[in-house]
């Protein structure tokens, strides 16, 4: 049996024969009678290497001049492993069903294998003729394949040269990273990269949002996008050398329209230890750590100008696209080939693509002899969660690039949408309807599959355009402090006591906090001491003759003397604060602590009367707001706290103006809202899109709600299906970011 992921080839073997057999499946071929009686080898240096993988032995079969590799479960290795010129194939076949009975290769399925073997140049030029038809077969996959990488805007190659003497000529330079020490530095080297991303994160994104897209930095990104990408390639070159492979496939393939150079590292496919295929996958990435890390100290250090840019477009392309293809394993990159490696499942995209067809065909369309390609238990959980996962990651990362950057080129932006949109869901469609119509493998359930199929259309269009569903607009909210409410430090001082507890009801009149301040008392002495010395000044001038004019100054003097007394006075007897009316003290704990110095005027805490309505800010993005103009005054308010509990609200005023300035710091998601910011701005009090605020009134008990604190508002738009407000949501996205 053989699987593809870096092993090129096919799934094949025992178990889907059985059940084709059983099914009254293809367990002869009409085709069989034209190669029954050949008698083909393998080409010499063809080689079989042995692996366990979910505690099944498989041998992977590698042809060098091609580098193809094919990975044989026991059925497939001993029907290969027959082929030495002297049995024909009908003998060899027949001896493998006897051996292995409803394990046994079909002799369709054996077919296509021996012309994948053909095509791949593993067996000897005798066979050729004979196998013509599979190898036609096997050029209609890999023609196939080709399409299928000209749909996908994010993946397009084309082979240029052999690259091994290149691989054997540089790696002599690298040869000292591989091992334990080599390691260990490159840990270092990128946990310092980490380090200084965090530290430098708001510049970082500031300058990608702002110069990204600028068309003399694409200039500088389209030249280091290679250079990067060809150091990444070599380093899987190296990895498959330092293992004992060779490279023989190396070219240009294009990653959103952007031409980049790539190497064939298939041939880690048949390394035996876990480990080195692994650690294959992952040199690439771990190169372009390496080359980041050293642009991050070139930015650091140099002054501004090309050389920072040009390090910023190697940090831009060794990270970002490290992390959004390379090293996500939803996408057919490195961290997939990891991945497969690591939970030894081999090909898991394409066959988890299979398993939900099978999933369709056998239980929807009630095909019973519909191959399943799965062997174990474990490979059905990862089936079940790989394909919808890697669809929906793949389709929100070709948009979210399309967004991006038609935030600056609105018609390459929308060209990508459009590409996007069609291949992922307008081929998708037309394919599995068109197959319905016409695959002869469903014309004996063709009616049942053509229902099938209309109710897997229909309920998603009865669910998005018939069904109306409670439609709203959610925003986020701030709780307003009442005016005449705040309690104030009166002077510079510090907490001595706390008299009640945050958070309780006092009556009028109830001390609530004692405060002491050691330097307005002697701020009061010495002002006490130098009027005591002005009247004694006084009384001496008024006695002496012709001490009029000194008399007046001192006069003076001791007015602002006992006007300062009484100032300072007053701020000692304030020292105490009592609660003016009736009502509940709303502090923080980390203000309302004995010894906490408080410079004058810093806010204490709230005293809010009792049947006081809570004022609250919401904060409503500009996109929704004729919506929201068009709502019922009476709104939803639910604290963090009580999402369960919620209580009512009444609109009094929504601004008409839209604004980008929060003058509440709760918005941002630097303090925990859901207001993103704008990293170029310094002051950090500018959101990144435009939103409108609404005045509302609520009758919520503040004993439940701080002062300052975040809530959350619902307005009600009554029902609506939801296809049209989907709709209403892209038409926004297209307005707001593609400027049609």
């Amino acid at each position: 049996m053989t699987d593809a992921s870096v092993i090129q080839g096919g799934d094949w073997g025992g178990k889907a024969a059985r059940r084709a057999a059983t099914a009254d499946g293809p367990l002869f071929s009409p085709y069989w009678y034209k190669i029954a009686n050949l008698k083909p080898r393998l080409r010499p240096g063809v080689t079989i290497t042995r692996r366990v993988e979910q505690g099944e032995i498989w041998h992977i079969l590698s042809a060098p001049e091609t580098n193809r590799h094919f990975r044989l479960d026991a059925a497939g290795y001993a029907l290969v492993g027959a082929l030495d010129g002297r049995a024909t194939l009908e003998e060899i076949w027949r001896t493998v069903l006897h051996r292995f009975g409803d394990d046994a290769p079909g002799q369709d399925e054996a077919l296509r294998l021996l012309g994948q073997l053909h095509q791949a140049n593993a067996l000897n030029a005798g066979a050729m003729p004979s196998l013509s038809e599979a190898a036609r077969r096997a050029r209609r996959v890999a023609r196939q394949r080709v399409l299928g990488q000209l749909k996908n805007p994010l993946f397009v190659r084309f082979h240029l040269f052999d690259p091994q003497w290149l691989i054997e000529l540089t790696y002599p330079l690298v040869r000292p990273m591989f091992g334990r020490v080599g390691f260990l530095l490159w840990l270092l080297i990128v946990g310092w990269l980490g380090v200084m991303v965090i530290q430098n994160w708001d510049e970082l994104a500031a300058t990608t949002l702002d110069r990204a897209l600028a068309a003399d930095n694409l200039l500088i990104a389209a030249l280091v996008f290679p250079v990067a990408k060809f150091i990444h390639e070599l380093a899987h070159g190296w990895a498959v050398h330092h293992y004992g492979g060779e490279v023989r496939d190396c070219g240009i393939m294009f990653l959103v329209f952007l031409p980049a150079p790539y190497v064939d590292a298939s041939a880690a496919g048949a390394f035996p230890g876990r480990f080195a295929r692994v650690f294959t996958s992952a040199a690439g990435m771990m190169a372009e750590l390496v080359l980041a890390a050293g642009a991050m100290a070139v930015w650091l250090t140099a002054e501004t100008g090309l050389v920072t840019a040009i390090a910023f477009n190697v940090m831009l392309v060794a990270g970002i696209s490290t992390l959004l293809f390379n090293g996500n394993p939803l996408l057919r990159f490195d961290a997939y080939f990891m991945l497969c490696d690591a939970i030894g499942v081999q090909n898991l995209g394409t066959r988890s693509g299979k398993w939900w067809s099978w999933l369709v065909h056998r239980y929807g369309f009630g095909i019973e002899e519909w191959e399943n390609p799965m062997r174990t238990r474990t490979e059905g959980w990862w089936f079940t969660l790989y394909q919808p996962a890697s669809y929906a990651y793949r389709v929100f990362l070709t948009l979210s690039i399309a967004l991006f950057v038609a935030s600056e080129y609105p018609v390459v932006g929308l060209t990508l949408a459009t590409w996007a949109i069609t291949t992922t869901f307008g081929f998708p469609f037309a394919k599995g309807v068109w197959q319905v119509i016409t695959s002869p493998r469903v014309a004996r359930h063709r009616r049942r599959a053509v229902l099938v199929t209309a109710a897997m259309i229909g309920l998603p269009v009865l669910v998005l355009f018939g069904i109306p569903i409670p439609h709203g607009t959610v925003a986020p909210a701030v709780v307003i402090q009442p005016e005449g409410t705040r309690l104030a430090a009166p002077a510079q001082a510090q907490v001595a006591e706390v008299l009640q507890p945050a958070g309780t009801s006092v009556a009028k009149g109830a001390p609530l906090i004692t405060m002491e301040a050691p330097l307005l008392e002697a701020e009061l002495a010495v002002t006490v001491a130098e009027l005591a010395t002005a009247q004694a000044e006084l009384a001496s001038e008024e006695g002496r003759s012709g001490g009029a004019a000194e008399a007046a100054a001192i006069r003076a003097e001791i007015g602002y003397l006992q006007r300062e007394r009484q100032i300072l006075t007053d701020d000692a007897e304030a020292l105490e604060i009592f609660a003016e009316a009736d009502g509940q003290l709303v502090a923080r704990a980390d203000v309302l602590l004995p010894g906490r110095l408080l410079s004058r005027g810093a806010e204490v805490g709230a005293l809010i009367p009792l049947d006081v309505q809570v004022e609250l800010r919401a904060a409503i993005p500009a996109w929704r707001i004729e919506e929201v103009m068009r709502a019922p005054a009476r709104v939803e308010v639910r604290h963090p706290g009580r999402l369960f509990d919620p209580t009512t609200g009444e609109v009094t005023r929504i601004s008409p103006e839209a604004t980008r300035i929060l003058p509440y710091v709760a918005f941002a998601a630097t303090a925990g809202g859901p207001l993103t910011m704008d990293p170029s701005d310094p002051d950090g009090q500018r959101a990144a899109e435009p939103v409108h605020f609404a005045q509302i009134e609520t009758t919520w008990p503040l004993e439940t709600t701080a002062i300052g604190a975040l809530i959350w508002v619902r307005f009600d738009h009554g029902r609506a299906p939801l296809a049209p407000r989907l709709w209403r949501a892209a038409r926004q996205v297209f307005l707001t970011r593609l400027a049609i």
